[in-house]
């Protein structure tokens, strides 16, 4: 060969060094120029390049070189690179342009230089008989000057060989190394080889291809890459035996080969030699996607031979590991084949495939274990509530109930969940806790009393507190008492208010429930019972007749006839005993007891008391049968009777009240007022037997203990909230204080007067039959006797002084201080329940005048229908009230021998103005009869207006001071005075 070429050029050293480079990253220098980072974003374009490279896919690898090339243009080792993927590609053209660019941005590397004079088959001064490769693949080889002699060297028989597949002549490329001259032996002849069969499958010549892979391997020159290469181009051509046999000759076989030739087998159908083939290998992949692929073969073999092989490969990557246990691990466990899935999962780190471990944990009863790992994955998926729910509903299942409630725990209150979801939840957990209480602590009893939002949340709260025995934390979760609570929500409230007493707020709650399940018998029993406890009989009955009498067990119909009884109905009564007995229930004493208080008379009432008695003696038996025995008047009887029931309740204050009534009744008011006095002590704070006792003492004349009973009941009044009393209350609390003070009183003050136009008389005259202008009085009494009062009977002793107008002649006739007069005497009222008096009265004048004379007078006084709420006595109640008098007076002058006689019926009405004060206008028709020598009459009728007040009121004592004064016009229709008409100023006071 004549012609003078560059020995060895850096373009055919990049093109025969590029298959090693692409398997090495270590070898690659791309100079210091390029910064850490930018070599970590270039390697893998240029790895990915070598790869398509060896695939054959050299468009898709100038592809990788360019984006390298983008990354570091100027880069010397990048573009001899890009340059040789173009000449393997067959567009030397392009790599010439490629080069020339690199020489303009890097002159002075002789690397490009030498590339670019080898690629335009310029000759050169210098050629080297070694290539080195000291700088890796990117390193151009220094060059040494020689010239082609006819007789060619193995140097000068590469350059034309490979000059020759630049120019597609592969037969003549070949024909170098057929010449039998040992240049395909040497360096470079092998060397030609390579690039020989590289070109060969650039351009498809198969058969070339073959015979050159065949030479390098005969050699033992093939390289891993052109195994592979050979065994694809087997594989293509459908050889699979040649295939197998090039496998089994070389005892380090690449990965993606054994890859190659069992997915070959696995597209031809031949599935036993696949079986056969892939067991026990392992191949060594070097990269997941690979291993990925014969995992799948593995997947895909048919019968028991998938699970078993698939099972028995060992990935090496994560990916893979962890992709075999997901396909794996549940067969396994489906299959009762724990151990087996347990070793695959310990391939796997911790955390993953939680689900799994958590079933075999559960399996093996290592609930502890479990628990974690129920906890983990539920970190992993953001505490999914449908998660917990299967979570927890298997632990459940396995006996892991405290293990359930742990995770539940944790995770309450389940905000993330939907409505019904949640309401599971906290079922499960109210079930748990209820079951087991000591697994909770005080934190978790804290945070789980928090009320939640919603009263179906809050429910399942109380559930779990109902379930703990906590009816304080019931009544704070429920106690608002919120119409969103369901049935079962007002019945725990319920129970807990009836276990505490508190049988009102208890029936509200059980009527709520029984609104919401009006089916509930449970419910409507409750409502009858704690309707019983709170005395809304009504109620009660209407619970009990809603059930059929069918579904009630005898004791509640027992219970429902207690309830008719109370609530007045006794036919209804009658008609639960008549199913009570048609049963053929037992008819012991309780049921005697409700037949007697249905009977239809006394009779048949006292005979069955006295059956009931028969079989058990009982207080409330021997009480009724008194009751009967003080109606036929048998008080003595009566009295034995509550003896009886006396000795079987001791203590029972309200029998030992009845007994002092009883006593009373017999006659015996000793007996009487010392039961009463026990019963006060056994109840002292029962004011029924308080006020009773008032009454009794002040009947037995020990006024001194009847105020001071008075005094008990007028400190408990004072207790209540007047807003919460009746006006029979109020009234009541006023007898008691004006009681008090009458019962304390010895002394009475009293001053009266009237002035008029004329003669005229006014009702409870100071002077019988006597008829004035004007007239003034006043009177100091004082009850005799210790006591002072004798139930409701004095005596007193009295002094007054009155005087009246004068005569015409007289200067100041109009004026009440004319025959002044004193009288002294004493006053008896001899009744209890009467005003009634009877009067003993010596008179004498004062200033001796002719008109006057000493005299006795006896008198006799009543006050008929002033009493209750028609007497002039303060009402508490009210903003006034009618009054009403019907006055009655007679009296005799013993020296005189006159009688006079008064008639008086007067109808008022008081105004309230203030507490105290009163202004009462007033009508009364008068009638007089005087006896004197004869008879005189006198009829009149009067038209008034008073005011009233009274005052000095004390905590215990009611007003014991009053003062009137008044206007009255009278009109006599039959008189035996000169005038008929007059008009009158009055004034009167008490003190």
């Amino acid at each position: 060969m004549n012609t003078s070429l560059r020995v060895l050029p850096a373009l055919l050293a990049l093109a025969l060094a590029a298959p090693a480079l692409s398997a090495t990253d270590s070898r690659l220098d791309l100079g210091d120029e390029v910064s850490g980072y930018r070599r970590f974003i270039i390697y893998p374009h240029l790895q990915k390049a070598f790869a398509l490279q060896q695939r054959g896919e050299n468009q898709q690898a100038i592809s990788e070189f360019l984006a390298a090339q983008k990354l570091v243009p100027k880069n010397a080792t990048v573009a001899l690179y890009l340059a040789d993927a173009y000449q393997r590609n067959g567009q030397p053209d392009r790599a010439e342009a490629v080069l020339k660019q690199a020489a303009q941005h890097t002159p002075k590397d002789m690397r490009i230089a030498e590339a670019l004079a080898t690629l335009q088959g310029a000759q050169t001064t210098q050629a080297s008989e070694e290539v080195s490769e000291a700088g890796g693949a990117a390193q151009a080889p220094a060059a040494t000057d020689t010239t082609c002699q006819p007789k060619e060297t193995p140097v000068c028989k590469a350059i034309a060989g490979n000059a020759a597949l630049r120019a597609g002549q592969l037969a003549k490329a070949q024909a170098e190394l057929d010449a039998d001259d040992g240049f395909a032996a040497s360096p470079q002849g092998l060397e030609l080889r390579h690039s020989l069969a590289q070109r060969a499958i650039f351009l498809r010549d198969w058969p070339r291809a073959e015979s050159q892979f065949a030479a390098l391997n005969a050699a033992g020159q093939l390289t891993a890459n052109e195994r592979s290469q050979w065994l694809n181009l087997l594989l293509t051509q459908g050889r699979l035996n040649d295939a197998e046999r090039l496998l089994n000759q070389s005892p380090a076989v690449r990965g993606r080969d054994q890859l190659a030739y069992a997915q070959a087998l696995a597209r031809r159908g031949e599935r036993a030699a696949l079986v056969r083939y892939m067991v026990g290998k392992q191949p060594d992949f070097q990269n997941a996607a690979d291993e990925q692929q014969w995992l799948s073969l593995l997947e895909q073999m048919p019968g028991i031979e998938r699970d078993t092989l698939y099972a028995e490969y060992t990935p090496t990557f994560s990916v893979n590991r962890r992709a075999q246990a997901q396909a794996l691990v549940p067969r396994l466990i489906a299959s009762g084949s724990d151990n087996a899935a347990q070793r695959m999962l310990e391939r796997l780190p911790a955390d993953e495939m939680l689900r799994e471990r958590f079933t075999l944990s559960v399996k093996a009863n290592q609930l502890d274990l479990a628990e974690k790992q129920a906890a983990a994955l539920l970190r992993q998926h953001d505490d999914d509530p449908a998660l917990l729910d299967s979570l927890t509903w298997q632990l459940i299942a396995h006996d892991g109930q405290a293990q359930a409630a742990r995770l539940l725990l944790d995770n309450y209150p389940f905000t993330a969940a939907q409505p019904a979801r949640r309401g599971i939840l906290l079922q499960r957990l109210t079930g748990l806790i209820g079951e087991t209480p000591a697994l909770l602590t005080a934190e978790d009893k804290a945070r789980l009393a928090n009320p939640l939002a919603t009263p179906g949340q809050r429910g399942h709260q109380a559930a779990l507190f109902a379930g703990l025995k906590d009816c304080k934390q019931v009544h704070d979760l429920l106690g608002d008492l919120s119409s969103g609570y369901s049935h079962d929500d007002w019945m725990r409230l319920g129970d807990c208010y009836s276990s505490e007493n508190l049988p009102g707020l208890a029936q509200y709650s059980y009527q709520q429930a029984r609104q919401r399940q009006p089916d509930d018998g449970y419910a409507t029993r409750a409502v009858a019972y704690q309707a019983f406890a709170t005395k809304d009989y009504a109620s009660a009955a209407q619970a009990w007749r809603s059930l059929r009498k069918a579904d009630l067990l005898p004791g509640e119909l027992i219970s429902a006839a207690n309830t008719d009884l109370a609530a007045g109905d006794k036919p209804g009564a009658a008609q639960w005993l008549d199913e009570y007995e048609d049963r053929g229930a037992v008819r012991d004493d309780e049921y005697w007891w409700l037949r007697a208080q249905t009977a239809p008379d006394a009779t048949a009432e006292r005979a069955a008391l006295e059956r009931a008695l028969a079989q058990r003696e009982d207080a409330r038996y021997y009480q009724r049968l008194a009751t009967l025995q003080s109606a036929d008047k048998q008080y003595q009887e009566a009295v034995v009777s509550l003896q009886r029931a006396q000795a079987l309740a001791p203590d029972d204050a309200e029998l030992q009240a009845t007994l002092g009534y009883a006593w009373w009744f017999a006659g015996d008011a000793a007996k009487s007022r010392t039961a009463l006095q026990a019963a006060h002590q056994q109840a002292p704070g029962d004011i029924a037997i308080t006020r009773q006792l008032v009454y009794s003492s002040q009947r037995m004349s020990d006024n001194t203990a009847a105020r001071a009973y008075a005094r008990e009941v007028i400190d408990y009044d004072l207790t209540i909230d007047p807003a919460d009393k009746t006006d029979a209350d109020l009234e009541q609390q006023f007898g008691f204080r004006r009681l008090h003070e009458d019962l304390g009183r010895r002394w009475s003050f009293s001053a009266g007067a009237f002035m008029g136009t004329n003669a005229g008389s006014i009702a409870n005259s100071p002077e019988p039959g006597t008829a004035y202008r004007s007239y003034s009085q006043v009177e100091a009494d004082y009850r005799l006797g210790d006591p002072a009062i004798r139930d409701g009977k004095t005596l007193e002793a009295y002094a007054r002084i009155f005087a009246g107008s004068g005569t015409e002649g007289d200067q100041y006739a109009a004026l009440p201080i004319y025959a002044p007069m004193l009288g002294t005497g004493l006053r008896w009222k001899p009744l209890r329940d009467w005003t009634f008096y009877l009067a003993a009265e010596y008179q004498t004048p004062l200033d001796r005048s002719q008109d006057t004379v000493s005299d006795v007078m006896f008198r006799a006084s009543a006050s008929l229908f002033n009493d209750g709420k028609f007497s002039d006595e303060w009402h508490e109640s009210g903003t006034g009230w009618m009054a009403q008098n019907l006055y009655l007076d007679a009296a005799y002058y013993l020296h005189q021998e006159r009688a006079a006689a008064t008639a008086d019926y007067r109808l008022s009405y008081h105004k309230k103005l203030v507490r105290g004060q009163t202004l009462e206008p007033y009508a009364h028709m008068q009638y007089n009869l005087l006896d004197q020598q004869g008879y005189s009459r006198d009829v009149r009728a009067g038209l008034g207006m008073r005011w009233n007040h009274w005052y000095g009121e004390t905590r215990y004592d009611a007003y014991p001071s009053k003062i009137s004064v008044g206007l009255e016009f009278q009109h006599a229709f039959e008189t035996y005075l000169g005038d008929t008409n007059t008009v009158f100023l009055t004034f009167g006071g008490l003190w």
